[in-house]
């Protein structure tokens, strides 16, 4: 009988689970970086397609599942909190994961010509370079070619209440988001469901990813 019971369970189970992404739009790709970092997580990380093998099936063409545009921080390595391996992730790293021309050539790249159909702009807790410009109310004498990309968002998280850090840390995720979503021709790619853009903030402590809501302003 519990058997039985196991039986009806599980597909039920299943159908839950497809419904559930289905209702969030949850992409595969997407699924397969959180059920990545959730094994980081719980440090049982299986450091996949790391082998021989795969540098060999990599040689000649590379087929990457996501575009992760992701702060410099030493702290944040995006094959490690994804446990991704060789050719999994086409990664993108600047301080304050902020995208400037040459930045976005690498990843119309990525989107245009390899097909790599998800984006996750990632930030992260404590983030030096927003807290220098957002310091400088502004400006970081430091981060000259790199505090006019975070001033936007400093000035519009200055409006929301909370902790000011997190939520200009979250609001340049957002914005770079909605960037990326509005510039030719990525934009006709989302228009088209070819191309997933989302936003994600890494927590230091937990180890843990935060995917943002499609439909928030985080």
């Amino acid at each position: 009988m519990k058997l039985r019971a196991n039986k009806i369970l599980l597909p039920l189970t299943c159908l839950l689970c497809c419904y559930t992404s289905a209702l969030l739009a949850i992409s595969p790709q997407q699924t397969l970086l959180m059920e990545g970092n959730k094994r980081y997580v719980q440090g049982c990380s299986i450091h996949p397609r790391e082998d021989m093998k795969t540098r060999d099936v990599w040689l000649t063409k590379q087929a990457p599942l996501a575009i992760i545009v992701g702060c410099c921080d030493s702290r944040v390595p995006p094959e490690i909190i994804f446990d991704q391996g060789i050719g999994d992730l086409f990664v993108i790293r600047v301080a304050g994961n902020i995208v400037g021309p040459i930045e976005l050539d690498s990843i119309k790249f990525a989107a245009i010509d390899l097909k790599t159909p998800l984006i996750v702009v990632l930030g992260h807790e404590d983030c030096a370079a927003v807290h220098a410009v957002l310091e400088g109310k502004g400006f970081a004498p430091s981060m000259e070619n790199i505090s006019p990309f975070l001033q936007s968002a400093i000035f519009e998280s200055m409006k929301l209440p909370g902790h000011s850090l997190t939520n200009a840390i979250d609001t340049n995720v957002r914005l770079v988001v909605e960037y990326l979503k509005t510039s030719a021709p990525l934009a006709e790619l989302v228009k088209k469901n070819k191309l997933d853009i989302v936003g994600a903030r890494y927590d230091f402590h937990e180890g843990k990813v935060l995917f943002f809501s499609h439909d928030t302003k985080k």
